[in-house]
């Protein structure tokens, strides 16, 4: 259930990195498109909604862990996966060996070549950090 409430999370903030379309707007279409578990667009609510809320900070500890790159020049996939990774590790809610097991999966499914293995080591470089 998770696992697909992080998708859709996904999805609907790569349209809000690349288009600027309100994600919560994103879920509404991915809803009528998609029959699913109101438990599991429940969640994907609270990731989006957190995301939004603390995207300030969460940008703000992505980068400070970014060796040689910056924001701009990550994919909006991979933006949009570390956010997601960033939120969770800090909302606590979640073990942060499965908020990275998770964040891996995604870029091994969404992102480019290198993806999975950039991602597990930006969120470990936070996770390090005390987060």
């Amino acid at each position: 259930m998770r696992h697909l409430a992080r998708k859709i999370a996904l999805e609907a903030l790569y349209r809000f990195a690349t288009t600027r379309e309100d994600p919560i707007q994103a879920l509404q279409d991915i809803k009528k498109r998609e029959e699913l578990p109101v438990q599991t667009l429940d969640y994907a609510r609270e990731i989006v909604t957190g995301v939004r809320k603390r995207l300030t900070g969460i940008d703000a500890l992505i980068s400070k862990n970014l060796k040689n790159w910056n924001m701009e020049r990550l994919s909006r996939i991979d933006q949009a996966i570390l956010r997601i990774g960033v939120w969770e590790l800090l909302n606590q809610d979640v073990p942060p060996p499965v908020v990275i097991d998770e964040a891996i999966r995604l870029a091994q499914e969404f992102g480019g070549e290198d993806s999975g293995g950039f991602i597990n080591g930006i969120l470990d470089a936070i996770l390090k950090s005390g987060v």
